[in-house]
């Protein structure tokens, strides 16, 4: 593949990485056999648990049923790189001087994010219970 194309000067570029690990590049140097399959095994579990949490979860707040769908249309998308490759096409780098964040895609960021929105209303939630700390 071509190198890296700046999209903003000294803070990001697109670069095609191919990752064989989890999120962010997390294992994507460890060597285990049949690690493709064995990771998106995990990841079909994981959307099995997050579709029986969200019917179990009736009804669902707001930022909850955005936080899962961020995580479940993320871990999809992951899981069909997954399939059809072998490993999964991040292309988002973002640095600032020597700091770099690992290259990801939308799917992770969608992951991301998705689990941040659902541990903030989980917070606001459970703030509102009596004797709750703050509440």
């Amino acid at each position: 593949p071509a190198g890296p194309v700046e999209v903003i000067a000294n803070h990001l570029e697109f670069e095609l990485v191919f990752n064989t690990g989890i999120a962010f590049g997390m294992l994507d140097r460890v060597d285990l056999p049949g690690k493709a399959w064995l990771l998106t095994g995990f990841s079909a579990a994981l959307l099995v648990l997050i579709v029986v949490f969200a019917l179990r979860a009736r009804p669902l707040p707001l930022l909850t049923g955005l936080g899962l769908t961020g995580m479940l249309a993320g871990a999809v998308s992951n899981i069909v790189d997954r399939v059809a490759y072998g490993y999964v096409v991040d292309f988002i780098h973002m640095y600032a001087g020597n700091a770099h964040w690992p290259t990801y895609n939308i799917a992770d960021a969608a992951i991301s994010c998705g689990v941040a929105l659902v541990l903030a209303d989980s917070v606001r939630e459970w703030r509102r219970i009596p004797g709750a700390a703050g509440g």
